[in-house]
């Protein structure tokens, strides 16, 4: 019970701050300060956690931060989508996406 009152206070912690920064207007201050040492961590909290673990607020996240701050964030969309995009896909959150499940290894 521990383990799952963590996550749901890490999931919660995510939506707070996408919220805040939905909402804050300061964007170049928030965007040189705040978001940098934001980055690494949840990124890799992501990358390193359990396929069933990852939570999808992580991805929500980053779709805010780019789209809320995109010139600011260009430079790191490469390094998100690699932090994110594979581990994702085996994180296994489609089970009811039908014919939009990701698609296994054609090799």
């Amino acid at each position: 019970q521990l383990l799952w009152l963590n996550y749901s206070v890490k999931r919660e912690t995510l939506k707070l701050i996408q919220t805040f920064l939905e909402k804050a207007d300061d964007q170049a201050q928030i965007g040189k300060q705040f978001v940098p040492p934001m980055m690494d961590p949840v990124l890799g909290y992501y990358a390193r956690n359990l396929p069933d673990a990852r939570e999808s607020e992580v991805l929500s996240l980053f779709a805010t931060l780019i789209n809320k701050y995109k010139a600011a964030m260009i430079e790191d969309v490469p390094r998100i989508f690699e932090a994110v995009f594979q581990c994702t896909l085996e994180a296994n959150i489609f089970p009811d996406a039908g014919d939009h499940q990701p698609v296994e290894d054609l090799d």
